[in-house]
């Protein structure tokens, strides 16, 4: 199920379905700009409509690719990474295949419906975060997973990035930036009071975490924050007004809210809203 958050009070929306029920571990992108929610990946895309409530097919992306970091711009939307499977890998044997990270990052403009390919990013991997800052024009992409192998009973063996590095998207270079004090998959990142926060994800067992750390870019350097009351990773963090709130995330669906000083959780019920595997904010148009 697709669900709206909305505030004031605090109140979950039932919105729509998921398209595709096939894919259970919900390995694709999630951006919404303008009104809209863009979910891309796996060879496709799905456009919802918030105002006329319908899907629609959108453009097929360049590459087939899944565990794709996803950030979003007033009108483009950034997918950064991830992995593909080999031609003859379906869904039935993902628990014994081998997925490979990659290095690409394709870009969505909303407005001419076309993707194109920019420069590829210096390391390789899936499950990272990342993030747009629109006063620069910045695209900076935050840890995840190395090359990951698969096995029968074992489970997964791969190894957390600490890289981070920004793309600037006016002259297309890349810049390695101060490395995450520990490496970490599917984090949630959010731009909070001139830092780039970086909260939750996977450690190096598999396992999600409660760690906050803070990216100050004017200084290239980290700083440790609050941890939050829940471990948390696949989840969303979302930057409104003075505070910060991390919402869902694989097998979660509490919510709670960071004024800068603690967490506190923040009451939300919902009848069938007990796993919030993505969460995304709604970027305005320009």
């Amino acid at each position: 199920m697709v669900c709206r958050l909305d505030s004031e009070p605090w109140e979950i929306r039932d919105v729509t379905h998921y398209p595709d029920s096939r894919d259970m571990d919900f390995r694709r992108s999630f951006t919404a700009i303008a009104g809209k929610l863009y979910v891309s990946g796996c060879d496709e895309m799905k456009i919802y409509d918030l105002t006329g409530n319908t899907w629609k097919k959108g453009k097929k992306p360049l590459n087939y690719a899944e565990w794709q970091a996803s950030a979003a711009s007033s009108s483009s939307l950034f997918n950064c990474g991830g992995c593909e499977y080999s031609d003859n890998l379906l869904y039935s044997n993902y628990y014994t295949s081998t997925l490979v990270a990659q290095q690409w990052v394709f870009r969505y403009d909303t407005v001419k419906d076309e993707w194109s390919r920019l420069r590829d990013m210096k390391h390789a991997r899936l499950e990272a975060g990342a993030i747009h800052l629109q006063s620069s024009n910045v695209l900076h992409v935050i840890g995840g997973a190395q090359n990951l192998l698969q096995f029968p009973f074992i489970g997964r063996l791969r190894r957390r990035s600490d890289r981070h590095e920004r793309l600037d998207l006016r002259t297309s270079s890349w810049e390695e930036l101060k490395e995450l004090p520990k490496g970490r998959a599917s984090p949630a990142l959010a731009f909070h009071k001139e830092m780039i926060v970086m909260a939750g994800g996977k450690d190096k067992f598999d396992s999600p975490n409660n760690n906050v750390w803070g990216y100050d870019i004017r200084m290239d350097s980290w700083r440790e924050m609050p941890s939050m009351k829940k471990c948390r990773h696949r989840h969303g963090l979302i930057s409104l007004g003075e505070n910060l709130y991390a919402i869902g995330g694989k097998g979660e669906a509490s919510m709670e809210v960071f004024d800068g000083r603690s967490w506190e959780n923040v009451p939300v019920t919902h009848d069938d809203f007990n796993d919030c595997m993505h969460g995304c904010q709604m970027i305005s148009a320009e």
